[in-house]
């Protein structure tokens, strides 16, 4: 501390070579981008005037108004997550595995089985990545599937009720 305030020496910072490597590095395993991208692949697995969810062998687009929830065929009957009630506390919860939200600012990905926070955007705080597409009050982006369990073909996408 030098008169009380911060100070970072420049022995503290990494080379410019190494950060700039870690910058690249970073940006290549993000798991959020643009969903301008349309490959010969890509299927339809939902469509509602709220929200759309596709996705090809490595990637799920989503397009959104409101907030989607992801379920399971079986469920997890009898159990309440402590995250969606968190979130939503005035809804009832009824065995939906994932809730994902988006707003021009950030997306979030919440696995209500785990109660955990499994992926946040945050435009303002990225480096190297555009801010989340918009287009007529819809958000667009796009994830890796594999930061999902199971298979999406065979889960139930809703849109959270009340919220279109």
């Amino acid at each position: 501390r030098a008169g009380g305030r911060l100070e970072v020496l420049d022995a503290d910072l990494p080379e410019p070579r190494a950060w700039e490597s870690f910058l690249q590095r970073y940006s290549e395993i993000s798991s959020i981008g643009e969903a301008a991208t349309d490959p010969a692949d890509r299927r339809m697995i939902f469509a509602d005037p709220a929200a759309e969810v596709s996705l090809d062998s490595q990637i799920v687009y989503f397009k959104l108004s409101a907030p989607i929830l992801i379920s399971e065929a079986a469920g997890q009957e009898g159990y309440i997550s402590s995250e969606f009630q968190k979130q939503y506390p005035d809804r009832t919860y009824r065995g939906e595995m994932y809730l994902v939200t988006a707003n021009p600012d950030e997306v979030s990905i919440y696995n209500l089985y785990t109660n955990n926070l499994i992926m946040k955007y945050v435009a303002s705080l990225s480096t190297n990545k555009p801010p989340i597409e918009q287009d007529g009050g819809f958000c667009s982006f796009k994830v890796y599937r594999s930061l999902f369990d199971g298979d999406l073909n065979s889960m139930t996408i809703k849109v959270m009720p009340g919220a279109q």
